[in-house]
């Protein structure tokens, strides 16, 4: 018989069906039913900051919310990724500007020509 250590992580291993199949087997101890249960419920439910627990909601569904709160980086590798960032962008602002420019000769095109002021 496996120790409680060992039981655990035969659990992670297993869906959630077949873990509602254990609980329900006889063949399983008290205790073990009771991590089974532990596991399911650790799998239907989340702990937000408080502590209070949700019904975590189906990974796929468009109800699924991330909530980022530290991000944990070196110097060096946030340099290089804001430089990488700031190279990303130049091309879309250059798709910006040519679609700004499609946008104003097919304006004048039908003939809202923008006339600037002349002294």
């Amino acid at each position: 018989m496996p120790n409680d250590a060992q039981f655990r992580t035969l659990l992670r291993g297993k869906d959630v069906e077949v873990l509602h199949h254990m609980e329900r087997d006889r063949k399983y101890t008290t205790d073990q039913r009771a991590m089974i249960q532990d596991e399911i419920r650790g799998r239907h439910t989340q702990q937000d900051s408080t502590g209070a627990l949700h019904e975590r909601p189906e990974r796929g569904s468009a109800s699924f919310a991330v909530r980022i709160t530290d991000i944990d980086m070196p110097f060096p590798s946030m340099v290089a990724f804001m430089v990488k960032w700031s190279l990303a962008s130049i091309p879309a602002f250059i798709i910006l500007v040519l679609v700004a420019i499609v946008i104003l000769v097919a304006l004048a095109a039908f003939g809202f020509v923008f006339h600037l002021p002349t002294h």
